[in-house]
């Protein structure tokens, strides 16, 4: 049985910091080629060694379970080992690193909503309606008032965010899609959802829904509701108006 002694080869490990220059692994298990400076200089990127990525103890990484491994890009700048130490092969990457690209702190690595930077623009809704005089809706406004470290970010080259704010006084949720659609629940527990294109629910059982205040639904277009059995309408005081 080996021993801790064994890694390396030499009882020691060899540590790097590189630059990822390949992601496209045949195999698809999230292994990166890295360039290290100094040590592959000069060596053509499709000849370098797959490294392949540790992932945390969160996921379980068998048989499909667990978080993909394939979050690198080319570009990402890693830290890892080598498991034969002086020899220089089977790389391992333990994580990536966030730095200033160029050393201009406005080409950070880090998100700029973790940053306290709102970098996603929104337009809300303010309807009047012109054929119900009186009636308007106004979409409420995003809460983004996140502040440096407490804004945890998790963003794909497409665009696609989740946020999990922690911001005392501030904590939301938020869930936004590249095409704009989003949902967001802010610090007094409030739910705003906004689509861009269409909504379907599907219920293949009951469904109940209970407001406790009041609800409001504006149509802009034509309203259909349809039974295969019966529509049962009660309430104090009804009031149906028509042209």
């Amino acid at each position: 049985m080996s021993s801790l002694n064994d890694l390396g080869g030499d009882g020691l490990l060899r540590w790097f910091i590189g630059t990822v220059e390949d992601i496209n692994d045949p195999l698809k298990l999230g292994r990166a080629k890295v360039r290290i400076p100094a040590l592959q200089d000069g060596i053509y990127t499709e000849n370098l060694i797959w490294a392949r990525p540790i992932s945390p103890v969160q996921s379980a990484s068998y048989y499909g379970i667990g978080i993909s491994p394939n979050g690198l890009l080319n570009g990402s700048q890693v830290f890892g080992f080598f498991l034969t130490g002086t020899e220089g092969n089977i790389p391992m990457i333990i994580g990536s690193i966030s730095k200033h690209n160029n050393n201009d702190p406005n080409l950070s690595d880090v998100n700029a909503l973790a940053r306290e930077v709102n970098d996603i623009p929104k337009t809300q809704i303010d309807y009047e309606s012109s054929a119900n005089p009186g009636v308007t809706f106004k979409e409420p406004k995003p809460t983004y008032a996140a502040k440096y470290p407490y804004n945890h970010v998790m963003r794909t080259i497409s665009g696609h965010t989740v946020e999990f704010d922690d911001t005392p006084g501030a904590n939301r949720i938020h869930i936004y899609h590249s095409s704009g659609t989003y949902i967001e629940i802010s610090a007094d527990g409030s739910q705003a959802t906004h689509i861009k294109g269409n909504n379907t629910n599907v219920t293949l059982k009951d469904e109940k829904v209970f407001v406790e205040g009041k609800s409001t639904i504006i149509v802009k277009g034509e309203a259909e509701i349809y039974s295969d059995t019966k529509i049962t309408l009660q309430a104090p005081e009804v009031s149906i108006n028509g042209g």
